[in-house]
């Protein structure tokens, strides 16, 4: 990307965040105005700013975690979530992991633009008493089939602007975690809804 387009991408996310972004925390609810939340994130897409699986999308090159960061590193990336984190690290939290959906879909064969995206899978846990984090077992495994690839068990905390079409589920297949890419229609799969939330109230 050259410089003077890197600076007014930048100069987009800084409006955003400031015109778009401010308003949605900007009011006395412990979380901000969570029910704007899909339209804000929705405004993101349609400028550009969350990355898209989709080639002709504004974001697929030049969105957070697009196609371009594979060669040009992570500081355009980066750069666009720091505007956003000024005004809600919450919001920006939104971002950065629809464009990592977006990132992993961009290296599948499935027909989906929008994923939502399940970073934990059990593998570390953290410890109250002081002594280093140890290994656990994972929760999602995947096992090969006649039939292909079966994946068993869960993923909490399941990162997704509005409207997945995906699941990125890391699963172990007891040599590597493995991004795998589960369609929300996919047979035997259950979600438990949370509703919105950009992590202001602990």
């Amino acid at each position: 990307m050259e410089a003077a387009d890197l600076a007014a991408t930048v100069e987009a996310a800084r409006r955003f965040a400031t015109e778009v972004v401010a308003k949605l925390v900007g009011t006395d609810g412990r979380d901000g105005a969570l029910a704007e939340l899909g339209s804000v994130l929705a405004q993101a897409e349609e400028l550009g700013i969350i990355a898209s699986a989709i080639p002709e999308a504004p974001g697929h090159s030049y969105g957070v975690w697009g196609a371009d960061c594979r060669e040009e590193g992570a500081t355009p990336s980066l750069l666009l979530l720091e505007q956003i984190a000024t005004a809600c690290a919450g919001v920006a939290g939104c971002v950065h992991f629809a464009g990592l959906g977006a990132l992993a879909l961009q290296s599948a064969t499935a027909p989906a633009s929008r994923a939502a995206i399940g970073i934990t899978n059990g593998l570390w846990v953290a410890r109250s008493d002081g002594e280093t984090p140890g290994p656990v077992e994972p929760e999602a495994m995947l096992s090969e089939q006649a039939e292909g690839w079966a994946l068993a068990g869960r993923c909490c905390f399941v990162h997704a602007a509005p409207a997945p079409q995906a699941f990125v589920v890391y699963a172990t297949d007891g040599q590597a975690l493995r991004p795998t890419v589960v369609p929300v229609d996919a047979a035997g799969l259950t979600c438990t809804e949370l509703g919105p939330r950009i992590g202001l109230a602990a």
